[in-house]
């Protein structure tokens, strides 16, 4: 869709699909209005989960797509952090929504908001005030004055002062399909091997991000806080989702200065030290026979431990796997390879939601044990074949890849599958 459609199209689907599902949430919350949940209710929420879900799968495709392919090169971290700043102040906005109106009446408005959120974005936002990207006007239209047009809409400037920027993208549109025979298959991504490598990359990333435990700490957050004298639930996931956006606004300034792969050795980093301590602290409570004083200390470190690791998350673990794609992989498998990635992530995110608490039960205070070896298998990847992509052109960072996996990069210049 996003090839054929464009990267509007892809971002206007998920906008009508989310409004659509506003409408279904609210539609079975009039349903059960009067005399309690009736069958038909629980069939329309069902109905309205898994439109929104789609809905939301196709924007965590489109939204990083399109924030990548519209910076300039310069910009291009800027722009992908805001994609997670989104995120992470979506969540807390819905949080504090949730805890305005978590009674049998009010909930209905909460459901209900993305449908006025996607009337917006598809009244006022897409194709008003937001064109579609230069770089994917060229590369399926081979149309220059659409992407010129596109680019004076995007830089408020003449056409003489974006001479040499739409000159630059159309050199790195003609020259990434001249060393990439990928198509927009997954299969010909596959078949071809100067996109094996990023394609790798791009699957650890999607698979580190969720089986980092960062969604089991969101989960069952909420047992370390009680733990720790905060008895309210709903002010723990508030405070944790606050550090979570804090470290976002952060990272935002830092993702071009200190770049991608900096900031993911630093995240990862952090995180697997924060899951280390935690997991020591949990040993130590299991033990038993502990003062009261120890034991306020060891809840209290273990709070600690919990937002210093949802922190690290924000510094590169989170906002950089949905950024990457838009810059590791060519024009034309661009959209099919972000795509492949976000349906691993979501699936991770599904096996963990599943396994977590069987294997909390099993393995105890050693629960997060199995999250230290994802993140210590994450950081050596990352050590070894994750290139810096700040301020280098996709051409620049194939040919870094070529590198990396011991490659000749001459076939760059003459691809051959």
């Amino acid at each position: 869709m996003a090839d054929k459609r464009g990267r509007c199209g892809l971002l206007a689907a998920s906008a009508a699909l989310c409004t659509l599902a506003g409408a279904l949430h609210f539609i079975a919350g009039l349903l059960c209005a009067g005399d309690g949940v009736q069958t038909s209710s629980l069939v329309v929420l069902g109905v309205g989960r898994f439109v929104i879900g789609v809905g939301t799968g196709l924007a965590t495709v489109g939204a990083p797509l399109y924030l990548g392919e519209i910076a300039p090169r310069e910009s291009r971290g800027l722009y992908g952090s805001l994609n997670q700043l989104a995120v992470v102040l979506g969540i807390l906005g819905a949080q504090v929504i949730a805890a305005a109106t978590a009674d049998v009446v009010h909930w209905r408005v909460l459901l209900a908001i993305p449908s006025l959120i996607g009337l917006v974005q598809l009244a006022f936002g897409l194709g008003v005030l937001m064109p579609e990207t230069p770089v994917w006007i060229l590369s399926s239209r081979a149309d220059v004055d659409g992407a010129l047009a596109s680019l004076k809409r995007l830089r408020a400037k003449s056409e003489d002062d974006l001479a040499d920027e739409l000159d630059a993208i159309h050199a790195e549109v003609r020259e990434a399909k001249a060393q990439s025979n990928a198509g927009s298959s997954f299969i010909s991504i596959v078949q071809d091997r100067t996109l094996r490598l990023p394609l790798f990359v791009s699957a650890v990333m999607m698979i580190g991000q969720q089986w980092s435990g960062i969604n089991a700490v969101f989960y069952y957050s909420t047992g370390f806080f009680a733990d720790a004298g905060v008895s309210d639930p709903v002010l723990g996931t508030l405070l944790a989702s606050t550090v979570n956006a804090l470290a976002m606004v952060g990272t935002v300034p830092l993702m071009e200065s200190l770049g991608r792969r900096k900031l993911l050795l630093l995240g990862v980093g952090g995180m697997l030290i924060a899951a280390l301590s935690l997991t020591a602290i949990l040993e130590l409570k299991d033990m038993g026979n502990l003062e009261e004083e120890t034991r306020s200390r060891l809840n209290l470190a273990s709070v600690i431990c919990v937002l210093f690791f949802v922190a690290a998350f924000e510094l590169g673990p989170g906002p950089i796997p949905w950024q990457i794609g838009s810059e590791i992989f060519p024009d034309a498998p661009r959209a099919t390879a972000m795509g492949a990635a976000a349906v691993l992530n979501w699936v991770c995110n599904g096996l963990l939601g599943l396994a977590f608490p069987p294997m909390q039960e099993a393995l105890g205070p050693a629960v997060f044990v199995p999250f230290c070896v994802v993140l210590a298998t994450w950081l050596a990847i990352t050590l070894r074949y994750v290139p810096e992509t700040k301020g280098r052109s996709i051409n620049e960072i194939q040919l870094e890849f070529a590198k990396l996996a011991g490659g000749d990069v001459h076939h760059l210049l003459n691809p051959v599958t």
